[in-house]
């Protein structure tokens, strides 16, 4: 348990010392192996294996403890956030994570204890997207029909936020990760959508209509991300709350860069959020800590690093002339190239496989 708890600590706060998305996916997949060790996603006094030793039942003391469903929590939600910035594989949902839920709601031992059930909740409604977003990469037919699973979803989150306290309204964490939940539910709106020519001319207005209607929810909601994340401050954020930044700005450059949705106009992506000034405010507020820290230390700090990086590959995230004024928007013939990205070339759109210091960010 004591190895357990220092990873999940090395994952929460690997903004200060990680050495790539390898070291994220790493740690994770050892978190969630020490959990299938200890058996704290196993149901208690599960039977034992014959193949290895007597029948009976293994005694779980570990599972029906609050330490026990904290770490249990702590690792789905790292999981869930890690799985839906860098599409590794992420932790399901089990019904002994439900448990630890309410087992937790009832014995709260700090408001901390309150914000991991709620973070927990929300990061399952992420990963009930991001796994529909990753079947449609490899799927055509969860692909074509992705879309649909936009409103059951939204109805979901607005159920759970529902349930929230006013103070949990204001919680600069569950702000973020409410956005997270958004950000996956709407992202599936990029998914390719079915073959015009398999759908009669009464049924795609609708449906090119509902897919701008949803692209424009994720275009507010990835700016409503970026604004509270660069009100905020730098020196405590979490990896959760950081992950969701980045890959903002890959979807705001992704909206800005394509035009295979009929009716959709790239261009106003460029109106509504300028990526090269967010990628300088975040800049700023890195500088700014990093002399904060500089007045007690007389050296600079790992923020000094992030600042600059940001700066050397802001002009990566810049949006192509070609791309703001090529004729047309829209052109139904392209609608093959469409599935996640599949088929696009957007050879800078990504930040490099490190973290702050080689490369911010992580993506």
């Amino acid at each position: 348990m004591d190895l357990l708890q220092g990873l999940i600590v090395s994952i929460a706060w690997s903004t200060y010392f990680t050495h790539g998305k390898q070291f994220m996916g790493a740690m994770c997949g050892l978190a969630r192996s020490l959990v299938n060790d200890i058996r704290l996603d196993k149901p208690v006094n599960s039977s034992g294996c014959p193949s290895i030793g007597p029948p009976g039942h293994v005694e779980n003391k570990e599972a029906r403890t609050n330490e026990g469903s904290k770490a249990l929590l702590a690792v789905f939600t790292l999981s869930a956030y890690i799985s839906m910035a860098f599409r590794s594989d992420p932790m399901a949902w089990s019904t002994q994570i439900e448990e630890a839920c309410d087992m937790l709601s009832k014995n709260i031992e700090s408001e901390r204890d309150d914000i991991l059930v709620t973070t927990a909740r929300l990061a399952r409604i992420v990963l009930s997207a991001t796994e529909i977003s990753r079947r449609a990469l490899d799927d055509p037919t969860t692909a074509q029909y992705a879309m649909m699973a936009i409103e059951p979803l939204k109805l979901t989150l607005s159920t759970f936020k529902s349930t929230l306290t006013p103070g949990y309204h204001q919680h600069r964490s569950i702000i973020s990760l409410i956005h997270s939940a958004e950000v996956s539910i709407y992202e599936l709106a990029l998914s390719q959508p079915p073959s015009p020519t398999s759908l009669s001319p009464y049924n795609q207005l609708p449906l090119d209509l509902k897919r701008i209607e949803y692209l424009t929810a994720l275009l507010q909601t990835c700016k409503a991300s970026k604004d509270h994340f660069l009100a905020g401050g730098l020196a405590s954020i979490t990896v959760p709350s950081m992950l969701i930044f980045p890959y903002c700005i890959k979807i705001l450059h992704r909206l800005s860069t394509f035009k295979d949705v009929p009716g959709w106009d790239p261009t106003i992506v460029k109106q509504t959020v300028d990526i090269m000034q967010c990628l300088e405010q975040a800049a700023a507020m890195a500088e700014r800590l990093n002399a904060n820290f500089k007045e007690g230390t007389g050296e600079n700090s790992i923020f000094a690093a992030a600042a600059e990086n940001l700066r050397a590959s802001a002009h990566n995230w810049s949006v192509p002339v070609s791309s703001e004024q090529d004729e047309g928007v829209g052109d139904s013939a392209s609608f093959g190239t469409w599935n996640g990205g599949d088929g696009v070339d957007f050879p800078m759109a990504d930040f490099s496989d490190d973290f702050w210091l080689p490369g911010t960010f992580n993506f």
